[in-house]
């Protein structure tokens, strides 16, 4: 039987829906795909503007902008920029009980912590 888990150790599941642990994968995989999300735009955005201009259009400034418009995009979404991700968040998290040494801060989607 295919284990998805055991190509990726360091991804496990998450036991309990209520666990603050739950909560952080989740504010971060919301994060995630509103960067994704964001990055697709950039990407459609780009292609509507016409192509010339001082810079040739080559293979370099295509990585180029694809880098950048990956780090405009993650930034963006940490930031809480488009609130998508707060969205699904509260989305996702509002038939769970809250964690029960969970503070205030918690219940409102506060996730600052080290290394952030």
């Amino acid at each position: 039987m295919f284990d998805p888990v055991a190509l990726q150790p360091d991804i496990r599941p998450v036991d309990d829906p209520a666990s603050p642990r739950y909560r952080q994968e989740l504010r971060r995989a919301t994060e995630e795909f509103e960067s994704l999300f964001l990055a697709q735009l950039f990407r459609a955005m780009r292609e509507t503007v016409p192509e010339g201009g001082v810079f040739d259009d080559g293979f370099e400034r295509q990585t180029y902008q694809q880098m950048l418009d990956g780090e405009f995009s993650r930034t963006i979404a940490h930031a809480r920029g488009l609130g998508l991700a707060d969205m699904l968040y509260r989305e996702f998290t509002a038939a769970r009980p809250e964690p029960a040494n969970a503070g205030p801060s918690a219940a409102a989607g506060d996730t600052t912590e080290a290394g952030s």
